[in-house]
């Protein structure tokens, strides 16, 4: 593992061995850094992130996320998010959200990203619309092999 210099690892940061952070990476609350993950300087990892073993990311993590390839959005981390307490009606709203901003942006994403803060209004949504306004390398994008947008089956 090695974290490079004006890092900043916020509360309860997992990171397995092998997991590489440049300088002035941000990784947020209980992100979950696996083995042989290569975070960019100046990228950011948001909350209850998860990045899968090997993966690396030159652009921000969305919060609730698993990130697998390079720069590639698998879905949300559901079992992460029952894990961290999430009720059932939140994980249900950002389910929904990752879908509109991810799955059916024909206008682009930045147009979707606007006509979504007009329609998710819970806590867990401002703070993924929060983490997005501000992102300045590029976020990460969903994989369009992945039709679901989760990566568990089961009622979220």
């Amino acid at each position: 593992m090695h974290v490079a210099h004006n890092c900043r690892l916020h509360n309860a940061v997992i990171m397995a061995n092998g997991a590489l952070l440049g300088g002035h990476a941000e990784i947020f609350d209980r992100a979950f850094i696996s083995g042989n993950c290569m975070v960019h300087q100046f990228t950011r990892v948001g909350t209850l992130a998860l990045m899968q073993g090997g993966s690396a990311a030159s652009k921000d993590v969305p919060p609730f996320t698993i990130t697998h390839h390079i720069n590639t959005l698998a879905g949300l981390d559901v079992v992460g998010m029952r894990r961290a307490g999430i009720n059932s009606a939140d994980r249900l709203e950002l389910k929904k959200l990752y879908h509109f901003l991810y799955r059916a942006p024909d206008h682009g994403f930045r147009n979707a990203l606007a006509a979504a803060q007009g329609q998710f209004s819970s806590g867990v949504a401002r703070q993924v619309f929060e983490f997005l306004s501000v992102a300045k390398r590029g976020i990460c994008m969903a994989s369009s092999s992945r039709a679901t947008g989760t990566q568990e089956t089961g009622e979220d």
